[in-house]
């Protein structure tokens, strides 16, 4: 409190700076004990009116730490484990055999030898499903037991969360993540962009 928040505060309309150079909008806020401190947005939404502390933003592969901690969840609910090889054909995902010894954990770590292919799984309209089916059409790539980013694990991961709660994602999200800890208003956007 006092002069260390003014410190803080000072870093923190610096770090912003720095984000609006490289951003279209940005927004940081500090709240304590449930009260907001301080907050500061700047840049434009979609629709070209003025970013606030409010305003959704789309995170995209941060939203990765979310499926992982809805798969850790489930993890300490004993519905599956880490270790656990990917139920592929209990998803209704038709696969090449090569991928029935891949596991949770490979998927979360990226190294399941799943292939990069950054194009279909940003661009291609529709779910994730679809560019999964593609990858999962070939073998592991050489990759396999090694760090190789690439987007349909998380996709793979997702799919998983969904048949082990029945629920789509962001229900299953809010069930496992978000509600625990108190947090409204995330969603997908995969029915489109809000404002």
């Amino acid at each position: 409190s006092g002069t260390n928040d003014d410190l803080v505060f000072t870093n923190l309309e610096q770090a912003l700076f720095f984000l609006a150079l490289d951003n279209l909008a940005a927004s940081i806020s500090v709240q304590r004990d449930g009260a907001p401190v301080w907050s500061r947005a700047v840049g434009r939404r979609i629709d070209r009116a003025a970013v606030t502390s409010d305003t959704p933003f789309v995170v995209a592969s941060v939203s990765k730490l979310v499926t992982a901690l809805s798969i850790a969840r489930l993890v300490e609910q004993g519905r599956i484990s880490t270790e656990s090889r990917v139920p592929w054909a209990e998803m209704g995902l038709t696969r090449d055999p090569s991928w029935d010894t891949v596991t949770v954990r490979e998927l979360l770590a990226h190294s399941s030898g799943m292939p990069i292919n950054r194009r279909s799984w940003l661009d291609d309209p529709g779910p994730c499903s679809i560019p999964l089916a593609d990858a999962l059409a070939a073998p592991p790539t050489a990759a396999r037991t090694t760090w190789q980013y690439s987007n349909g694990n998380y996709c793979a991961l997702g799919l998983l969360v969904e048949h082990l709660t029945g629920a789509s994602l962001d229900a299953a999200a809010d069930d496992l993540v978000f509600g625990p800890a108190g947090i409204s208003g995330p969603y997908l956007s995969t029915d489109g962009l809000r404002a």
